[in-house]
């Protein structure tokens, strides 16, 4: 009973684990985790070497890491995989336990058969075989016989037991395999969110800076007489604006950065980095079979699966499950299709953006030149500042996009796809 017990919770857990990953994560869900574990924990887990480990510590969040982030400092992923770990192990001590009551079973039943056999013997030598004492001995040993055949099927049974356990930490990894992926998705897009974010920031420092050194001007000018109050207004209107703005964007990217933190094993408000994202891969659909990618995302989406699951019945009921299962699928091609397709649209959005930084770099430089020599107004200075700073946050963030348009693409061919 006991064993079987454990079989009923570990299957509980992993089919926790599968609803998780079909089910998704919000950025909500992710902040109410509490964070266990991180930098500083003793012993190194299976899987993974010491250099490898100590650098999920290191105080840097790398964007190459992350999956191993999410298998040996996530703290959602960490609680699955106690729960399994500690159900297998109780497992496979009880089989083991009871491989071992069976064996000194069998010994003891070995032990009265030899005993009756003898006594059968020594009646066999008085010529007793017909007395009452035989036909008792006779019916002893074929019910120890019996006995012994049962234990030796169940000895038989538990060593399979016992064997397939040994196979269970890599059938429990694939089974938490949509959580694994859910959580990695997770992640990336809330770097990519709080990269984004840093990018806006940035900008609207640079635009803090620019309307602090024009309002001052403005105001050394109106003094003198070459600008009027409502030009010095105006940009006073637009300093606070951007002042604003910048405090909202900084408090958002405080509220992400200790949701990344928690998710990756630290404390809210570590000192920790959180690394840029290296460059997006632009011909990263050349030379891809998109039919095959399709095909693959389609066979491994859960919902998918699951309008195939019924499979025990006949006649209306599996006719109505191969309608509902077909329409799903279509359904979840249709999705493809257009995560695929909003991949297309935005390399070419990347790529557009790079043409218009490399425009905009020459008219800054050129900017900065003639406004240093008299030749621009303010206004006309301003503009073309502004231009730039808003030309290469697009682009930066158009790369960010194209990294999370790659991602999607890449977790959709795994099955991770929303099917409605």
């Amino acid at each position: 009973m006991k064993r079987d017990s454990k079989i009923r919770k570990t299957a509980l857990i992993l089919s926790a684990a599968m609803a998780f990953g079909a089910v998704g994560t919000s950025m909500g869900t992710l902040s109410t985790f509490a964070a266990s574990g991180g930098p500083g924990e003793t012993g190194i887990p299976e899987g993974i070497s010491e250099e490898a480990y100590a650098a999920l510590s290191d105080g840097s969040i790398e964007w190459s890491e992350i999956e191993d982030i999410v298998r040996y400092k996530n703290p959602t992923y960490g609680i699955y995989t106690d729960q399994v770990d500690d159900s297998l192990n109780d497992m496979t001590s009880a089989a083991r336990y009871d491989i071992s009551e069976y064996k000194d079973q069998i010994d003891d039943i070995d032990d009265v058969i030899n005993e009756i056999k003898d006594a059968q013997q020594k009646l066999a030598g008085a010529g007793a075989e017909d007395s009452e004492a035989w036909k008792k001995l006779e019916e002893s040993l074929n019910q120890s016989i019996a006995g012994r055949t049962q234990l030796k099927a169940a000895l038989a049974d538990m060593g399979g037991t016992l064997r397939t356990l040994r196979y269970s930490d890599k059938n429990a990894d694939l089974s938490l395999g949509p959580l694994r992926d859910q959580l990695i998705s997770a992640i990336e897009s809330l770097i990519i969110s709080y990269k984004t974010l840093e990018i806006n920031a940035e900008m609207l420092k640079e635009q803090v800076s620019l309307y602090e050194t024009l309002y001052e001007s403005g105001q050394a000018m109106q003094k003198q007489g070459l600008a009027t109050a409502q030009d010095t207004a105006s940009y006073k209107n637009q300093l606070e604006q951007a002042r604003t703005t910048l405090s909202t964007v900084e408090s958002s990217l405080a509220r992400i950065r200790d949701n990344i933190l928690i998710q990756c094993g630290y404390e809210p408000g570590a000192e920790v980095t959180i690394a840029d994202l290296p460059d997006a891969d632009r011909h990263f659909l050349e030379g891809r079979d998109r039919e095959a990618d399709k095909k693959t995302a389609i066979e491994a989406n859960s919902t998918v699966q699951a309008s195939w699951s019924v499979s025990s019945y006949s006649g209306d009921v599996l006719k109505y499950r191969d309608i509902n299962a077909n329409a799903m699928e279509g359904k979840a091609a249709s999705a493809f299709d257009n995560i695929a397709a909003e991949l297309e649209e935005q390399v070419l959005l990347t790529e557009a953006s790079d043409t218009s930084l490399q425009k905009a770099e020459l008219i800054n430089r050129s900017a900065d030149l003639k406004y240093s020599l008299g030749m621009l107004s303010k206004s006309e200075y301003e503009a073309q500042k502004l231009q730039y700073i808003s030309a290469r946050a697009t682009a930066e963030i158009n790369e960010l996009n194209l990294h999370q348009a790659i991602e999607n693409y890449r977790f959709a061919v795994r099955g991770l796809m929303q099917v409605q």
